[in-house]
This record gives C-alpha cells, sequence and structure tokens, in this order.
C-alpha cells in the first residue's frame, strides 16, 4: 500500500471514530435527566421500606395503609400519590397474584361511581426482586374530574401477605411523574 494511501486511509478511519463519537455525545446530552432524587425514607420494623422524593408526604391514613402523595395532592389538587396497601383480607380470599390483582380492581376503581377502563392486560414484574402483577387503567371518579391514569401491581411477601402498590396521576402528567413512581418501588424492600 502507498504511504500517501495508508495515510488517507487512517485519516478517514479517524473521521469515522470522532463523528461516531460526537453523535453519541449528542445523543445522550440531548436525552432528559430521568434520575429522581428520593431523599425521605419510610422504615418499619416489620414490615416494609422505601424511599420517596423530599417535596412528598406520607401519610398512614389507617393501619396496614401507607399514602404518598406530591404537594399539589396535599393541596386539594389533581397530582400524582401512592397507596400501599398490606392486605390480609385478600391474603385469606385468593391465592394466585393474578387473583389478588383482579379482586382489588374489582372491589376497588372499577367498582366505583367514576369512569375507569382497563389499558391493557396483566403483566408480570417484580418488586423487590419478587414476582409482581400489574396492569394500567385510566378514568376518573367523577365524569368531569381530570382524567387520571393508575397502575396497579401486587407482589407477597414472605409470610404470603399481599402488598398491593396503587399510583395515580393526571393522564397529562403521567410521562413526568412514571419515573419517580419506578425509583419509589425500586426501594421497596419488604421485611416479612
Amino acid at each position: 500500500m502507498h504511504p500517501r494511501t495508508h495515510l488517507l486511509t487512517l485519516f478517514a478511519i479517524t473521521l469515522i471514530v470522532v463523528g461516531a463519537l460526537v453523535a453519541v455525545l449528542i445523543t445522550l446530552l440531548g436525552q432528559p435527566d430521568t434520575t429522581v432524587s428520593l431523599t425521605q425514607q419510610f422504615r418499619s420494623q416489620t414490615g416494609i421500606n422505601f424511599d420517596y422524593p423530599e417535596d412528598w408526604r406520607s401519610v398512614i391514613p389507617e393501619r396496614n395503609i401507607i399514602f404518598l402523595a406530591d404537594p399539589t395532592v396535599m393541596n386539594q389538587q389533581p397530582g400524582a400519590s401512592m397507596t400501599i396497601q398490606r392486605s390480609l383480607r385478600l391474603t385469606t380470599e385468593v391465592d394466585t397474584l393474578e387473583a389478588a390483582l383482579e379482586r382489588y380492581v374489582q372491589r376497588g376503581p372499577l367498582a366505583a361511581a367514576g369512569e375507569w377502563t382497563l389499558t391493557g392486560e396483566i403483566r408480570a414484574t417484580q418488586i423487590d426482586g419478587r414476582d409482581a402483577r400489574s396492569l394500567s387503567l385510566e378514568g376518573s371518579e367523577l365524569a368531569d374530574a381530570v382524567p387520571m391514569r393508575s397502575e396497579i401491581s401486587v407482589t407477597t411477601a414472605d409470610n404470603g401477605i399481599f402488598y398491593i402498590f396503587a399510583m395515580s396521576a393526571p393522564l397529562s402528567d403521567w410521562p413526568a411523574v412514571a419515573p419517580t413512581f419506578a425509583a419509589i418501588l425500586d426501594s421497596v424492600q419488604i421485611q416479612e
């Protein structure tokens, strides 16, 4: 090979590599930051541990239920919220994740006077390394209310008790809040 041809080949390869690196860098810089900061911790001696965003609040409205919400919900406006329920009742009534999820939805969103619709089939997933099942719904409690999206997931503790995670947000806000819900679920540790 002639030295000049060899030099041109090296130059062409260098341009291709630099071009590819620039394309990758532009792609990475153009993507939104999906890192979610979970700075607050919910810790239970025997039940469940998880982290949640600093500006969210957690409330225990009754035994075996934890309610998390962003500031808009706490100000009585539509926003993002999550309810975590430790369900002793479902544990005695059903014996599969699918049956628990179906029973919960039939008694909850689909039984209410609102207008909720399932938007897909039950999906297999994991929470805390445990088998889980999830499904999605869209609708609202009242005909003229803000359209909402809900994701409901269920898993079991080692002792067989079902845990239900019900996440809701306005349909238009769902893409922005979905990473927060995913981060909270990723932080879950079931202790029983």
